[in-house]
């Protein structure tokens, strides 16, 4: 079911009380796919800002402090965690990101990105013991069992959405509540 990583020694055997928040970037925070260019990411629908929802996503988080970012996007293994990072081009975003679902010192890459986006989430959950989290993802497949914890995005709306930024909203006070 999950791809094995390459050290076991190395997986957390407790839970966790660590908040975390997995976000995907595609049809997510901007409501299009990207292909890399010779000159970097880019949009493949015209007219759509690469990240045009990420304020958006910074004001739904402020009230939630403690809430990590763990990217489950697949910039990570196209790009490198440091670049997926800094495409964000929200300061208080990135100061959240603590990790990505991908991770090559314990993951093979070819067989991550054969995954489900739902599997590879819940190997991450499992390996660190994460008991309070949501994704946010347009892909719903590999979340059964666990629908509830899934805001899902429509493609080419992305959190651009208002009944997702809704949806957003509740998941977030119902799993980490409001400080």
């Amino acid at each position: 079911m999950f791809a094995k990583p390459k050290s076991e020694a190395r997986m957390p055997r407790k839970t966790s009380k660590r908040q975390v928040l997995y976000l995907d970037y595609d049809q997510v925070l901007h409501g299009t796919d990207v292909v890399l260019t010779s000159h970097g990411p880019a949009a493949t629908q015209s007219g759509v800002a690469l990240f045009e929802h990420a304020e958006m996503l910074d004001q739904l988080l402020r009230p939630y402090p403690a809430v990590e970012i763990v990217l489950s996007t697949s910039w990570v293994p196209h790009l490198g965690f440091e670049a997926a990072v800094r495409a964000l081009p929200v300061e208080a975003l990135r100061r959240r990101v603590t990790g990505s679902t991908f991770e090559p010192q314990l993951d093979d890459a070819r067989a991550f990105l054969a995954l489900l986006r739902g599997q590879q989430v819940l190997l991450h959950v499992k390996r660190y013991g994460i008991q309070s989290w949501l994704a946010i993802d347009d892909r719903s497949e590999g979340f059964e069992g666990c629908r509830q914890r899934l805001v899902h995005c429509q493609q080419s709306v992305g959190l651009g959405a208002a009944d997702v930024q809704a949806q957003l909203e509740k998941r977030l006070q119902a799993e980490f509540g409001g400080s």
